[in-house]
């Protein structure tokens, strides 16, 4: 047996993988974090500000699954109930301690959405229970909640988000407004991917907390690009997508779920624990995850502040440079404490989004997301002033 303590890096021996790669951590060196970007295989030809949809896994985190897999393919049944099993529980606990929870928390999923649903499949609910969401909810979040009201007769009740919140206070407001006798449950996104608002959660947690409610919490847009700390949140539960902003191989994913909630949120798929193999998950993609270990050391070498400082750098270029533009309006929340990694730009009633962001790519090679009302910028480690600018001038040349 391996001791729980040895470290993941000092057991797969890669803990000079993905430094050595890098030449060492470069913003240690002070060095650019733009610079990382010959880590990736984006098309150096386009401006890849789409990671809010999917995020480009580095070569490190490649050249670790890769490996992975061949060497399962070359023994499958010794290496997946084997070495690579071991492996890819070793993932588990350093993705624990990535958004800050126990091991005995924490299962490894394939998105955020199987993990909400799994999460709405487990909380007991009846005919006439109320659970109260909001109106900028992806729908991988709401899915299971309609579920349950389709089949089992719950109540969905909607708080309209303002687009330039005031304070804390009033969003709790907005969600106290909605509460009755029968609700059992608050699920929000801790950043929107609407607009990039990021909701204050541990207010609604005090809230939930008040009322004896679940807080169910989407962060699908978070780990990776923001600190977060999902036990100083104060959440019942917290799903995310590993591949988006954590940079990790497609179809990886983390379901936390409090301790002290497991008796109240009992989802199917954790019904022999949270290990990476159970009877409930059957046989797993484990170069994948193993991949996603790369990319927690990948995330940890540069560092979580710094990551974060440097997306609100480009922020604020990118702000400034849309307040430029004819007809155009931020369309995101503008404090940093409301704001994210994900940024929206208005555009005037006579543009059509989806027009506009194929022109985008097809004509300037710049890849972003067409939203009803605007285009959604992502920025990560790899963005560059450069990236901004080049939006800016394409949408200058597109808007005038």
């Amino acid at each position: 047996m391996i001791e729980s303590t040895l470290s993941r890096r000092a057991f797969i021996g890669g803990a000079g993988a993905a430094l050595a790669l890098l030449g060492g951590t470069p913003m240690a060196r002070g060095a650019s974090p733009g610079a990382l970007r010959d880590q990736f295989l984006l098309d150096p030809d386009r401006t890849y500000l789409n990671n809010g949809s999917l995020g480009p896994s580095p070569k490190p985190v490649l050249d670790r699954a890769m490996a992975t897999w061949r060497k399962l393919e070359r023994d499958p049944v010794g290496q997946n109930w084997g070495v690579i099993a071991l492996e890819a529980e070793l993932v588990r606990d350093e993705a624990a301690k990535f958004i800050g929870c126990g091991n005995n928390e924490l299962a490894v999923t394939r998105n955020t959405t199987e993990a909400m649903n799994a999460v709405a499949q487990g909380v007991q609910l009846e005919a006439g229970d109320r659970v109260v969401t909001t109106d900028q909810e992806h729908p991988g979040g709401l899915v299971g909640w309609q579920y349950h009201a389709k089949h089992d007769g719950i109540v969905i009740d909607t708080v309209w988000l303002p687009a330039q919140p005031k304070s804390d206070q009033q969003i709790v407001d907005l969600f106290a407004a909605k509460l009755t006798p029968k609700t059992k449950v608050i699920s929000v996104s801790h950043v929107t991917h609407t607009t990039g608002f990021r909701l204050p959660i541990r207010a609604l947690a005090d809230l939930a907390e008040s009322r004896d409610l679940l807080l169910v919490v989407d962060g699908a847009q978070v780990p990776g690009v923001l600190e977060v700390n999902v036990r100083d949140l104060g959440c019942h539960t917290y799903a995310t997508s590993a591949h988006k902003w954590m940079l990790a191989p497609k179809g990886t994913g983390l379901l936390y779920i409090h301790e002290n909630a497991r008796d109240r949120v009992r989802p199917n798929l954790l019904q022999d624990g949270p290990s990476i193999y159970t009877a409930s998950t059957g046989t797993r993609d484990l170069p994948s995850i193993v991949g996603l270990g790369a990319a927690i050391d990948f995330l940890t070498d540069l560092g979580k502040r710094r990551i974060e400082d440097h997306v609100f750098a480009l922020r604020n270029q990118l702000i400034t440079g849309v307040r430029r533009l004819p007809g155009t309006s931020i369309a995101s929340p503008r404090q940093r404490r409301y704001a994210s990694a994900l940024l929206t730009i208005g555009l005037p009633k006579s543009r059509n989004p989806s027009i506009l962001c194929r022109r985008l790519r097809d004509r300037h090679q710049v890849v972003v997301k067409a939203l009803p009302r605007g285009l959604r910028v992502s920025l990560h480690i790899y963005s560059t002033p450069g990236d901004v600018d080049r939006l800016l001038a394409a949408l200058r040349t597109e808007l005038t």
